[in-house]
C-alpha cells in the first residue's frame, strides 16, 4: 500500500526531472550526483581508461621534447634561408602539416 505524499512532491519531482532533461542528464545523476560523481570511471575510483591514456601519451610527449631540444638547422627551399629551431619543433611542425594534408585529403574524398 502506497503513502500518500505531500501534493508538492509530486510537481517537484516533475520539475527536477525536466530541469536535469534540459541540462542533459538523467533525473537519477542530477539527484544523487551519479555514483562515481562524474570524477572516475570504475568501482573503487579506479581512474577511467581514457585518463590513463592521455596522461601516458602527455609524459611521452614530455620525454619527446626532453630528449630533442638540441637546435637543428632548417633550410628553406633556397639555399640562403636558413632557419634554426629546436628538433621537436621542426618535428612537431611536420607532423602538423602531414596531419593538415591528411585531413583535406579525407573531406575530399568524402
Amino acid at each position: 500500500m502506497e503513502t500518500a505524499r505531500h501534493p508538492w512532491a509530486a510537481l517537484a519531482a516533475r520539475a527536477g526531472a525536466r530541469r536535469a532533461t534540459l541540462v542533459g542528464m538523467s533525473p537519477k545523476t542530477s539527484e544523487s550526483g551519479g555514483a562515481s560523481g562524474g570524477r572516475t570511471g570504475g568501482s573503487g575510483g579506479a581512474p577511467a581508461p581514457a585518463r590513463i591514456t592521455v596522461l601516458a601519451l602527455v609524459v611521452l610527449a614530455l620525454i619527446f621534447i626532453f630528449e630533442n631540444t638540441g637546435a637543428t638547422r632548417i633550410t628553406l627551399l633556397v639555399p640562403e634561408v636558413t632557419v634554426t629551431v629546436p628538433l621537436w619543433t621542426a618535428i612537431l611542425a611536420t607532423g602538423a602539416v602531414g596531419a593538415l594534408c591528411g585531413a583535406y585529403a579525407a573531406k575530399r574524398r568524402g
